[in-house]
């Protein structure tokens, strides 16, 4: 028995609503050194800021500021994230150097 095609549907939310969030703000420069600098569109409110390393741990939680400092931070990978007022949350990748 042979199967040439497949075709499955779902009414299901994935991942793709993330990844629209996730370009609603700007992480710059990355990598960085010590200043995280963070851009929101005008339209979206800010609660809180967390940091969290590669591994998931939380290393920084804070409320919102659109520069972070970021020098005591080892060098790696990490995980910002901006919870909005109205509960959404978006997350971007940048590196420490």
């Amino acid at each position: 028995m042979a199967i040439d095609s497949a075709m499955a549907e779902s009414n299901q939310t994935t991942a793709i609503e993330d990844v629209q969030n996730e370009r609603s703000f700007k992480v710059f420069p990355n990598p960085a050194y010590d200043l995280l600098h963070i851009e929101l569109p005008n339209s979206k409110a800010p609660e809180s800021i967390t940091i969290k390393d590669i591994a998931g741990k939380e290393m920084l939680t804070r409320s919102y500021s659109s520069t972070i400092n970021i020098y005591s931070l080892s060098e790696g990978i990490y995980f910002v994230s901006i919870r909005l007022a109205n509960g959404d949350l978006a997350s971007k990748k940048f590196i420490k150097l």
